[in-house]
């Protein structure tokens, strides 16, 4: 048993390292997204329908908006300690959509 303290105490390090980096640095580059976005749809524009830039675009911002909520929400738990799986799962998740 006490061969796997170590590997535990290691993957709880990660997961606490992982979390509190998305939490804290992660939305930093949300401004260069936005502008990459700004430009791939005008690149689309005459290409593809207007609406389906315009439902792709507003879908994406709500996406990060979301996700800036999130943070806000776990921060707390954070402070004290728990909500560091919860913060992987939501930004996996939110990665998916």
């Amino acid at each position: 048993m006490a061969m796997h303290q170590p590997t535990d105490s290691l993957q709880a390090y990660e997961k606490r390292a992982i979390a509190l980096y998305f939490v804290n640095d992660i939305h930093y580059p949300y401004i260069s997204i936005t502008i990459v976005s700004l430009v791939a749809a005008w690149l689309m524009y005459g290409h593809v329908p207007t609406w389906h830039i315009a439902v792709w675009f507003i879908a994406g911002s709500l996406l990060n908006l979301l996700r800036e909520g999130f943070v806000v929400y776990i921060k707390p738990a954070l402070a004290q300690g728990r909500g560091y799986t919860t913060v992987l799962r939501g930004f996996a998740l939110s990665s998916f959509f």
